[in-house]
C-alpha cells in the first residue's frame, strides 16, 4: 500500500457556512505492538534501516519477566491525543501480570498509568485517564515521543499480542 505525507494540519469541510464554521480536524492514528519474538518480521531496507513488524504494525518483542520491553513512535508537534486504545487480540500467556504504561519517556505514565493486561484472550482496554494525563494529551508540544512499556512478572511471556493505537489531531 502506498503512503503519502502532508506537512501541516489537515482540515476537512466545505467552508459553506463561513470562513471555518464547518471545518473539522482529521483524526490520525499510529500504532505499535508487542508480541513473542518468533512472530516478528524483521526487514532491512535499501538504506540499511532495520524495521520489525507484526501484521504491519511496528513491533517489539516481549522481554523476560521483570525486564521491560519498550516500543515508541513520534507524534507531530502541536498534536492533541484524542484517545489511546489497547487491544489484546491474542491472550497473553506466561506472566501473572503484564503491566503497561505509556508516556513521553520509556517508563513514563504521562498518558496511561500502570494497567495490567492479563484480563483475557480478546479484550479492548480503554484506560481511565487522570486530569494530569488528559491535560498532557491536549497539548503534545516539544515532547513528541510516545513510549509504551510492557513488563511481565513472575514468568516469561510465551504467547500473546498487544496493540496500542493512538488517535490524534494535528493543530
Amino acid at each position: 500500500m502506498g503512503k503519502s505525507t502532508l506537512s501541516g494540519p489537515l482540515m476537512v469541510g466545505t467552508i459553506k457556512e463561513g470562513a471555518s464554521n464547518n471545518l473539522g480536524d482529521a483524526i490520525l492514528s499510529q500504532e505499535l505492538c508487542f508480541t513473542i519474538p518468533a512472530s516478528i518480521t524483521t526487514t532491512v531496507d535499501a538504506d540499511g534501516q532495520t524495521s520489525s513488524t507484526y501484521n504491519g504494525a511496528d513491533a517489539a518483542p516481549f522481554a523476560a519477566f521483570g525486564v521491560a520491553a519498550t516500543n515508541n513512535f513520534w507524534l507531530p508537534a502541536n498534536s492533541d491525543i484524542v484517545d489511546i486504545i489497547i487491544d489484546v487480540p491474542t491472550a497473553i500467556v506466561g506472566p501473572t501480570a503484564a503491566n503497561l504504561t505509556c508516556g513521553i519517556t520509556a517508563a513514563g505514565q504521562d498518558y496511561v498509568s500502570t494497567t495490567n493486561l492479563m484480563t483475557g484472550p480478546v479484550v479492548r482496554v480503554r484506560p481511565t485517564f487522570t486530569n494530569a494525563q488528559l491535560l498532557a494529551m491536549m497539548s503534545v508540544t516539544t515532547n513528541t515521543g510516545f513510549y509504551a512499556q510492557l513488563t511481565g512478572t513472575v514468568a516469561n511471556f510465551t504467547a500473546g499480542v498487544v496493540y496500542i493505537t493512538v488517535l490524534y489531531t494535528q493543530d
